[in-house]
């Protein structure tokens, strides 16, 4: 469970709710609260806390923004890096060395929101591309996020059932350690 609005109109009262962790399949509408302060005033910028924190009612653990006050949850459609509009493949292997090229996961936007979400960055997120570790021999990296993906709704439902399922204290229920006793 987490405190978030379970409706806009729950958003636009400012009254959070209890909800279900990772529990609502794509199209399911509920409140969006921008938690970002980038360009809030001039020209929001949507950035990856904002689709993580609103996400955590979805099971694939994305939502985008479809007002002010509403969210729609929804999945991954590609991963694309730097310019290029070519789809990158599972585990979505870029290049690290320019910063400036960042990967943009992309989402399932229905077509009646597609008017708000085309402002901005509503219909999806840049994230850094990060070095594999694998030294002088692996030079490539990785897309920092793969939120909203299969892979990631199916690490989410884990964690969901492990947190739903646990007797652990309240404080100690992200702590793995306090899982094993």
């Amino acid at each position: 469970m987490y405190c978030w609005f379970a409706s806009p109109q729950d958003r636009a009262l400012n009254q959070t709710k209890c909800l279900p962790l990772y529990s609502q399949d794509d199209g399911t509408i509920f409140g969006w609260y921008q938690v970002s302060t980038v360009n809030a005033a001039a020209s929001p910028t949507v950035t990856l806390d904002d689709y993580t924190i609103n996400g955590k009612y979805c099971a694939s653990g994305l939502a985008y923004p479809i007002s002010d006050n509403s969210a729609k949850c929804t999945s991954m459609k590609t991963v694309t890096f730097g310019s290029s509009s070519t789809p990158l493949d599972f585990p979505y292997a870029c290049d690290p060395t320019n910063y400036n090229n960042k990967c943009h996961i992309n989402f399932n936007v229905d077509s009646d929101d597609s008017t708000y979400a085309a402002a901005g960055n509503r219909a999806f997120v840049q994230v850094p591309c990060r070095c594999s570790l694998g030294g002088p021999k692996d030079p490539m990296g990785f897309c920092q996020s793969i939120l909203g993906s299969d892979t990631y709704a199916e690490a989410v439902a884990e964690l969901s059932n492990v947190l739903g399922s646990s007797s652990c204290h309240t404080l100690d229920r992200n702590d793995m350690r306090a899982q094993k006793d």
